[in-house]
């Protein structure tokens, strides 16, 4: 249970910064877009289009990333429970991942749940067998796990009660976009 209480203690940490990574953004898109107001860049009307599209864009994923960011800091306070390993092996023809399944009993329910351990599908073939196999090997079948599990419905569960990195780099596109967005949609115009 000690790794437990360091990985919830990191994410809290990594939470705290993420909200400072959202306010520097902010503040940093605020000076970019004073600092082309200053200068003598001009925008023709096709960018200020393209900085409203990049703007909208921008704002619904970074919206939705913080969402799905919001529900999976808060897996950490899922109920936790026990439960065994049964299966652990590597799959994919192309994109290797591991697929760990386990089981696990609420109010003498069993339950089952899979994951892939958070295993991006992309980047070298070589790295990804390499990565997956290691991921895989260290949950064997019959160990004992720690699940967190979700009260309003138990058959939602996960071993590792933190955001994936995809939802990460949703948040952070969004940002980015709604960033250079609002900066062409409020520079400098040429008339």
């Amino acid at each position: 249970m000690l790794h437990i209480s360091i990985i919830c203690k990191l994410m809290e940490h990594i939470n705290m910064i993420s909200t400072y990574l959202v306010g520097f953004s902010i503040i940093f898109m605020v000076a970019i877009i004073l600092i082309l107001r200053k200068t003598q860049i001009q925008f023709s009307r096709q960018w200020r289009i393209t900085g409203g599209i990049a703007a909208i864009i921008g704002l619904v994923l970074t919206i939705l990333g913080g969402m799905q960011l919001e529900k999976s800091f808060g897996m950490r306070s899922w109920d936790v429970v026990t439960g065994k390993i049964i299966a652990s092996e590597v799959i994919g023809e192309r994109a290797k991942r591991p697929r760990v399944t386990y089981k696990y009993s609420i109010a003498e329910s069993e339950f089952e749940g899979v994951t892939d351990l958070d295993q991006p599908s992309f980047g070298g073939r070589n790295q990804r067998r390499s990565t997956a196999n290691i991921k895989a090997s260290l949950y064997s079948i019959g160990d004992t796990v720690t699940v967190f599990v979700n009260p309003d419905n138990p058959q939602e569960s996960t071993l590792r009660p933190h955001p994936f990195w995809s939802e990460y780099a949703q948040a952070g596109f969004g940002l980015f976009l709604l960033m250079f967005g609002g900066a062409v949609l409020f520079g400098r115009y040429k008339a």
